[in-house]
């Protein structure tokens, strides 16, 4: 009887010990992955606040240069303006990627060929890039539109997420003007559309027109982008991008 009773005390204690690891550890990958309401509509922001122009970096393929580009767009959308010191850029850079631009990197890489191309001038005495690139209309009417619409957020650990974007595309600007003035009607979203198609207005606020419910009648789905980001000194920063 005893040596029963010993036995099933020696079996049910490591069962017992087993399971309370299983189960703390299972409380710990849930608290890994698991979101809070709050951590939601952060990551969500800050995603679809970075694929603005993320396009400028991954044509050029993560040159340094591309990452500039990144910079200069994202402050002349922000901005409304086309002059910018060589430290806002740094910043912007620093801020959205896990990368580490400082001045003298960026003096090193000047204006290149491509930046020059793309309207793009330095001052040395004010330390400052102009971007004044200007489009008549039919270049306007004839350039595609690309947005990354958040498609899911996945939590993978404390400081890593990985979003999915399903990739718009709107190859004639005009569609989104038609579409609404017919579908919509709203004076304010066709402003924006007109002022863009004019050459006057930006073109982050055309993409804020193409959405999942419109995109097949004005564009089309093709392909995705999978984006992993990782909170370094609480910022969240674009560390990969996969095209799908």
């Amino acid at each position: 009887m005893l040596k029963k009773l010993f036995t099933t005390k020696l079996v049910i204690i490591p069962i017992s010990i087993l399971a309370i690891i299983l189960i703390v550890g299972g409380f710990l990958l849930l608290d890994n992955k698991w979101m809070t309401p709050l951590e939601k509509i952060k990551v969500n922001d800050e995603a679809a606040r970075v694929v603005y122009n993320i396009d400028e970096v991954i044509e050029r393929d993560y040159s340094d240069e591309s990452y500039v580009m990144f910079a200069l767009d994202y402050l002349k959308q922000e901005k409304n303006s086309n002059t910018f010191t060589v430290y806002e850029v740094r910043d912007i850079i620093n801020e959205f990627f896990t990368v580490n631009f400082d001045i003298d990197k960026l003096n090193n890489i000047g204006i290149t060929p491509y930046m020059v191309e793309r309207g793009v001038t330095f001052d040395t005495s004010s330390m400052s890039y102009t971007y004044n690139k200007t489009y008549t209309r039919v270049d306007i009417s004839e350039m595609k539109i690309v947005k990354y619409n958040i498609k899911k957020i996945t939590k993978k650990s404390k400081t890593s997420y990985v979003v999915m974007y399903d990739r718009y595309v709107v190859n004639k600007p005009y569609n989104i003007y038609n579409y609404y003035l017919t579908k919509d009607n709203s004076q304010e979203k066709i402003d924006a559309i007109s002022k863009y198609l004019k050459g006057d207005g930006p073109v982050n606020k055309v993409k804020d027109l193409i959405n999942k419910d419109n995109i097949n009648e004005i564009g089309s789905v093709e392909g995705k982008l999978k984006v992993t980001y990782k909170v370094i000194d609480n910022k969240l920063k674009v560390s990969k991008i996969e095209r799908k």
